[in-house]
Order: C-alpha cells, then sequence, then structure tokens
C-alpha cells in the first residue's frame, strides 16, 4: 500500500491491471483513490464475472474490466490453470512441471498498444503486471506505449527454482530474454 500510494501521488492517470484474478489489487488501487480510472486484462471469465461482481456490490468507480490477455500480437493462446479462478494460471505452456495443472482453455488477447489506439484512455500512471511467466509478452506488445506515456510498472516475476528441470530451464530463457 505505500508503494502504491507513493506512486499514485506522483503521476496523474489510469491504472491498468494485467493480470487481476479476483481483484487484491484492484482494492488496494481503490483504498487509495477511489476516483481514478482503473483498467483491468484478465484472460480468465469466471475472473472477470467475479471482478464485475466485487465492483457492482461496492459501488467501485471508473472500473473497466476486459475478459483478454495481454499478448505481443493479437490471437488466441491456451491459459493453463490450476482450478476455475486459480492464482497461478499462465498462458506459457511448460511454464510449470507437468501435472501442475488440470484446466485448459482457449482465451484471447491482443497488444496493449494496439488496444490504446482503439482506447485512449489518456495518461495512464502505472501499469501492474502479475502474468505468471506471460510478463515478455506483455511487455513486448506495450512497448510503444511504454515509451510514449512512461508509466510506472510494478511487475511480478517468479523465480526459477531448478535450472536443471525443463520447467527451470524455460523460467530462465524468458527471464533473459525479458
Amino acid at each position: 500500500m505505500p508503494l502504491i500510494s507513493h506512486i499514485l501521488d506522483q503521476r496523474r492517470g489510469q491504472v491498468i491491471d494485467v493480470g487481476p484474478n479476483l481483484g487484491q489489487s484492484l482494492l488496494k488501487f481503490k483504498a487509495v483513490d477511489r476516483e481514478r480510472g482503473y483498467i483491468a486484462f484478465e484472460p480468465n471469465n469466471r475472473c472477470c464475472s467475479y471482478l464485475a461482481r466485487l465492483v457492482q456490490c461496492n459501488h467501485i468507480p471508473h472500473c473497466e474490466i476486459y475478459p483478454m490477455a495481454l499478448l505481443d500480437r493479437p490471437g488466441v493462446r491456451q491459459l493453463h490453470s490450476d482450478g476455475a479462478t486459480g492464482q497461478g494460471a499462465t498462458i506459457v505452456d511448460g511454464f510449470r512441471n507437468p501435472g501442475f495443472y488440470g484446466l485448459t482453455e482457449t482465451v484471447a488477447g491482443i497488444p496493449l498498444d494496439e488496444f490504446l489506439g482503439y482506447r485512449k484512455p489518456g495518461e495512464i500512471a502505472l501499469i501492474k503486471i502479475d502474468v505468471e511467466g506471460g510478463e515478455y509478452e506483455v511487455i513486448a506488445g506495450s512497448a510503444g506505449s511504454l515509451r510514449e506515456l512512461r508509466p510506472f510498472i510494478i511487475c511480478e516475476i517468479l523465480p526459477v527454482y531448478d535450472e536443471s528441470t525443463p520447467a527451470g530451464m524455460q523460467r530462465r530463457a524468458r527471464q533473459d530474454q525479458l
């Protein structure tokens, strides 16, 4: 909360939440500045439904929730999850060891640069990224907007636990690429 408060005190504009899951960050952003615009990208439709209900039941203003992934190019991907609203869901094949995921579904995605070309939200204060290994795709598809708008970025990057496993080697390679 102190970091979010500090960032939002420094910059006007909306918050973009990439991978909000069930709204943990939404509630933190709105606790700091209830009136600031909030745009969420969540590829899991069940999470989007929950977020929409959370916003509605709590009368949270200025929220837009888009049921899509942010990618490096428009398209569809497989979303692998360990449950209906799993926090560990990812679009990256092989991100975790085999057997971790029990649910896979097809989701649509778009680059942030392309989305902002349609939507034109004005200033962006902050982009929060929590996408379980898909950080490269989000950043690559946002490169023009990042250069132009220069928002603050909060990005979770999961650790490489064991580089001797296929999942660990992939994580290391993706982090190096990022």
